[in-house]
């Protein structure tokens, strides 16, 4: 079949892709390097929205709480790996709204696990130890920095500046590695796309698969993101958005079946959108010469 022009902008397929069977059959016809273009677009949108609220709600916190943290803070240098304090330790930072430690500061060896320190946070003489999340804890050694010391006033100028341009960082390093990141989720995708191809009797290439792919993530991506920003939580989130994702990727590649394989009104639907394409496509060489 000779490819026409797209049925469907990028802005109408962001609401469609979430019930468009004709949609994901325009995709796996006409998109082919479109397909990045949109995928750059989805991608922009999301990230641009996070990256917004997320902007936002530090320079609250810088407004509000900031402060109070700042104030707290002692003169702390680092040199030759090790971290030390001026202060009496163990030292702890609160949150000055409820109370909550949100930094232990020990280098005398007393506290050395999160648990004993009650906070998100510990920094001990050679490390800091981190929370991300509830199964998530990260540390960072203090060898691999160089020297450097801190004190509150520095702190203030750096909170104040990145008040300013938190977002404006954030944003391209957040939508290039997940630009890079999403290729190659998709290219893996197009994969299991021709196997669910296989199974359907569905005739797909590649390139087809790629594209319909691409648009399949598009739900889980947008629904991902709106359910980050609400700070709702979902059991086992990545299980989650893969098997949505599957599912519409499932969905695409059945949606281009051939004519034969489809139901009688379906098939009529599916003639003649063809027939449509293929005058506009006569049209558009014929304007041409």
């Amino acid at each position: 079949m000779p490819r026409s022009r797209r049925g469907y902008g990028p802005l109408r397929a962001l609401v469609l892709s979430f019930f468009s069977a004709d949609l994901y059959r325009d995709a796996a016809l006409h998109w082919r390097a479109f397909a990045f273009g949109y995928l750059a677009l989805l991608l922009g949108i999301a990230w641009l929205v996070t990256v917004a609220v997320l902007h936002h709600r530090f320079r609250v916190w810088y407004a509000n709480d900031a402060p109070a943290i700042v104030a707290q803070i002692p003169p702390v240098s680092l040199k030759d790996g090790e971290l030390s304090a001026e202060v009496e330790q163990p030292y702890f930072l609160t949150d000055g709204t409820s109370g909550e430690v949100v930094v232990v500061i020990d280098t005398t060896g007393t506290i050395t696990t999160l648990e004993q320190a009650g906070a998100r946070v510990l920094l001990t003489k050679t490390e800091a130890i981190v929370e991300n999340n509830p199964r998530e804890i990260r540390v960072y050694r203090f060898n691999t920095i160089g020297d450097f010391a801190v004190d509150q006033a520095r702190i203030q100028r750096w909170l104040a500046w990145l008040a300013n341009w938190l977002g404006f960082i954030l944003f391209p390093f957040t939508l290039a590695g997940s630009y890079l990141y999403r290729v190659i989720q998709i290219l893996i995708y197009a994969l299991i796309g021709l196997l669910f191809a296989r199974i359907l009797q569905v005739q797909l290439s590649y390139p087809a698969a790629v594209s319909v792919a691409i648009l399949s993530i598009t739900p889980p991506v947008l629904l991902s993101t709106a359910v980050q920003l609400s700070q709702a939580t979902i059991p086992f989130p990545w299980v989650f958005w893969f098997l949505m994702a599957m599912s519409y990727l499932f969905f695409g590649v059945y949606s281009n079946r051939s004519p034969d394989q489809l139901s009688p009104r379906r098939s009529r639907s599916v003639k003649a959108r063809t027939e449509v394409d293929r005058m506009r496509s006569s049209i558009s060489q014929y304007s041409s010469t």
